[in-house]
Parts: structure tokens; sequence; C-alpha cells
């Protein structure tokens, strides 16, 4: 911890200038100056990276009576503000100075990481100081695991610091042990995220969506969380597939709606006549523009391609469309979401496509056959179900190292 206290504090001494300028949004909360009400006396502390560990913590927070939540992303802290989360603030930084301040400030009884931001010093503070800590949703990408074997080192250490390490799958189960976590501390939970997305489906938001974009009985295909390179694949395969479909609409949802501007300019060049979703969304083909909206466009979806996978960048939530009955179709970059892609190819309704003429047949495929879209929904169904409970199963861990009274 010595020497990684003082790479990191080189480190950051010398990069301040530009870590000012880039983090200015909540730089005083990054630097452990937090600001919450009083505690109870049993404050529970979660840590959610960004968009999609926050949207796992959710039902957490719900349930618990005093609770607080850190984001790592601004993206991740207006999603958590937007579902009315107010003990919200940034994460403070890992150095030696910022790290006492911060739990001081906090004084946490639990600490609950999502998923894998493994932060060695603030761990191992909180430990000492006789914090309870969780590790939930725990996995380990194929990606992340080759680069934390060659740290294992430290990681064992670390892991050792956690209570209780819920891991998504038996194969995450068994990395985390390999890596050094005591074998009798970890444990196969399921997925938290399963729990926060069924929770969240409501039909009210299809009607709302439908009403948006004016949507009768026409076919929608949405394309969500896209990056470079992907929107015009699609694009093309939309074009192609109007010869057969003449009503198809398509919506068009990047990763980063701050690239709509260049999409925008693609679109032009192909020639295809469209709305930006924050004007009036009314063409054919919408570009989204906006945050935050992307779960709710899947429950008006026919099919859905996630994005992230026809290129090399891990790929993107499968499960959100699937809770809506929706069949999903990725490339062959799932890497971060294997477990999420066996779970639907199981279930008969993921479809992992190659490129773009495979993306084209399986779609076309897909629009045709109305009754294999209702088996997929009906298979979804069933499958989704025998996921539930996982929120319950971390409540009671929760009440356990606690002594109860934790939740409502």
């Amino acid at each position: 911890m010595f020497f990684y206290s003082l790479v990191t504090s080189f480190l950051f001494l010398l990069l301040y200038p530009y870590l000012r300028r880039r983090y200015s949004l909540g730089f005083r909360e990054r630097m452990g100056e937090v600001s919450l009400p009083p505690s109870s006396g049993k404050r529970v502390w979660i840590h959610a990276v960004s968009v999609g560990e926050v949207k796992a913590a959710l039902p957490l927070l719900r349930r618990l009576s005093d609770a607080c939540l850190s984001v790592t992303t601004p993206t991740g802290y207006k999603i958590a503000s937007q579902s009315g989360i107010e003990n919200l603030f940034f994460y403070p930084w890992d150095l030696p100075w910022v790290v006492p301040r911060a739990i001081e400030a906090i004084n946490p009884s639990l600490y609950i990481l999502m998923e894998t931001e493994l932060w060695p010093l603030m761990i191992t503070r909180l430990k000492k100081r006789g914090v309870k800590l969780i590790l939930a949703n725990g996995r380990i990408s194929d990606r992340s695991y080759g680069g934390y074997k060659k740290l294992s080192y430290i990681m064992g250490g670390v892991l050792s610091c956690f209570d209780f390490i819920g891991a998504i799958s038996e194969k995450d189960r068994e990395r985390f042990v390999r890596l050094g976590a005591p074998a009798e501390r970890v444990f196969v939970m399921g997925n938290l995220k399963y729990d926060s997305v069924l929770e969240a489906v409501d039909p009210s938001i299809e009607r709302k969506m439908r009403r948006l974009l004016n949507l009768r009985d026409e076919p929608l295909w949405v394309c969500g969380s896209t990056h470079e390179g992907e929107e015009r694949i699609a694009v093309k395969v939309y074009l192609k597939l109007l010869k057969d479909f003449p009503d198809l609409r398509l919506a068009l949802v990047p990763r980063h709606p701050e690239r709509a501007r260049s999409i925008a300019d693609t679109l032009l060049s192909l020639g295809v006549r469209f709305s930006l979703r924050s004007e009036n969304p009314q063409d054919k083909v919408v570009l989204w523009d906006l945050m935050g909206e992307l779960f709710g466009l899947y429950s008006v979806a026919t099919v859905v391609f996630c994005g992230g996978s026809l290129v090399p960048l891990g790929g993107h939530n499968v499960i959100e469309p699937a809770s809506w009955g929706k069949p999903v179709i990725y490339g062959p970059y799932m890497d971060d979401f294997l477990e999420e892609t066996r779970f639907l190819e199981e279930a008969g309704a993921g479809f992992s496509v190659a490129d773009e003429n495979e993306l084209y047949e399986v779609v076309r495929r897909l629009l045709l056959d109305g009754k294999a879209r209702e088996r997929i929904q009906l298979s979804l169904k069933e499958y989704l179900s025998r996921s539930k409970g996982v929120l319950e199963r971390y409540l009671s861990v929760i009440d356990d190292l606690l002594g109860g009274g934790v939740s409502n």
C-alpha cells in the first residue's frame, strides 16, 4: 500500500492541472469533501461506477433505510439523480490524504461495491476501520481477468478484505477464488440487474413511447448503444429491409448522444430522411440525441440490436430489451456480457451475427416470423421469472452482516 500510495500521489500531483479541468464536476467530492445528512448509525454506502451499475443498485437503494450512493461518471450521476437518489456524490479518488477524509465524512457501517471497480486504498482503509464490505454482482470478464492475474499479489489482499462476494455466475466465482478471494466468502448469487430491469417494466412506459413516436402497427427496429461504425452498418441494412418491409421504422440510439451530429452526417450521406429525438420524432428514422430513454424505447421495439458488439468494445446490456420480451441481436464482441448472452441463447432469444450480411438475414427473418417473436416473448418471461429473488438474497446478507434493521 505504501508503494501504491506513493505512485498514485506522484501521478496525481503531476496531472493535477488536467484533472482539475477534466473533473471540475464534483471535484470537491472526488477530493473527499463529501456532505451528507446525519446517519442513523447504520449507513450503507453503495458504489456504482456508471449507468449500468447504478440501475442494478437502484432496487437495493430503495429498500435500504439509510443508504448513500457514489458514482464515477457524470452519466451515472445523471441517471441516479433522475431516479430520485438524494444522498449522491462522486467517488473519492484513491489517494492517501483523500480516503481518510471521505471515510470520516461518510461514516459507513457497510460498503457495497457493485461489480468490480476495486480501489485498494479505500477498501483496505474501510476494512481497518471495521466497516463490513460486500462485493455485489461480481463479474470478471475474459478481458479483465488477464490483467487481474498479473496483479494477483495485490488482488488477493484486496479481495480478502470483503466479508461477502456475490458472483453473477459459477465462472465468476471460480475466477474470484483464483485471484485470492477466500472461497468460503464467495457465493453465486445471480445477476442483480435482472431484478432491477424486471422491477422497472411498466406498461405505461410503452404507452408513453408509442405516443412519442406516433407508432401504431408499424414494425420498429431499435439499434441501442451503438458506436462508431455500427450506425452505418445498421442504416445500410435498414435500407435493404425497406424493400420487404416498406413501413419499417428505425431508432438509432448511440451510446454517446454527443455523436449525434456525426451520425446525422452519415444519414445524410446515405440519403436517409430522419428526425432528431429532441425535435419532432415523427420520421420513419429517428436519431436519439438524448440520454435515459433507451430502456423505455425497447418496450415498443419489434427487434433489437445491441451495439458495442460489431466493433471490439465488449458489448452492452442485453437484458434490458429482453425484459420486454424482445428478440436481441448482437455482434461477435460481447466479452463483457458473456453470461447474459448465454442466458438469452438458452432462452432462444439471443442471436449472434458476424457482419452486415448476417445482421440483415437475422433481422429479416425475425420481422417475417411473428410466431417466432411470440415464442421468444413467452420463453423470456419464463426464463427471467427464474432469476427473481436476487435482491432478497442480498438484503438477507446485508441484514446478517449488520444485525438487521437496515432494510425497509
